[in-house]
Formats: structure tokens, sequence, C-alpha cells
């Protein structure tokens, strides 16, 4: 399932770098408008969609878990300077 993931995030993204390289202003502004909406919504559909991601991607459940391990830690030192 990752593999079809990653293989339509790279087929879509070599379409928009063709579509910016017909250096019509009005696409490449498009693009970079869609790309800043998307990256704006991004956490907020990662946030709506969680359960769903961590039962699809093994990953997910990884990647919390070391921004846990992180964040607990960057609070622990934190503690200690104060």
């Amino acid at each position: 399932m990752s593999s079809a993931v990653y293989t339509v995030r790279v087929l879509i993204s070599m379409l928009l770098m063709l579509a910016v390289m017909t250096y019509n202003a009005w696409i490449f502004l498009s693009v970079v408008l869609g790309s800043a909406v998307g990256y704006f919504l991004s956490p907020l559909a990662r946030r709506a969609f969680r359960p769903c991601i961590a039962a699809t991607f093994s990953t997910a459940a990884a990647d919390d878990a070391a921004v846990d391990v992180f964040t607990t830690s960057a609070s622990s030192a934190h503690e200690l300077n104060d």
C-alpha cells in the first residue's frame, strides 16, 4: 500500500513539474498556491485521519513514538535547567 501511495505522489510531482516548465505564470502560481494550501491543511488532515493512517501504515506509530520520546526528553532537560 505504501508503495502505491509513493508512486502516486511521485507521478503527481512529475506532472506538476512538467506543468511548471511550460513557463505559464498562471500555472506556476496555481502550483505554488496549491502547495501552500496543501502544506497548511496537511496537519489538520493528519489529526482528523490519525486512526486510519496509524492502522494503514505501521511507520506512523513508530514516528509518533519517536516524537513522544523527543518531546519527553526535551521537557526533562528543560526541567533540569530550571
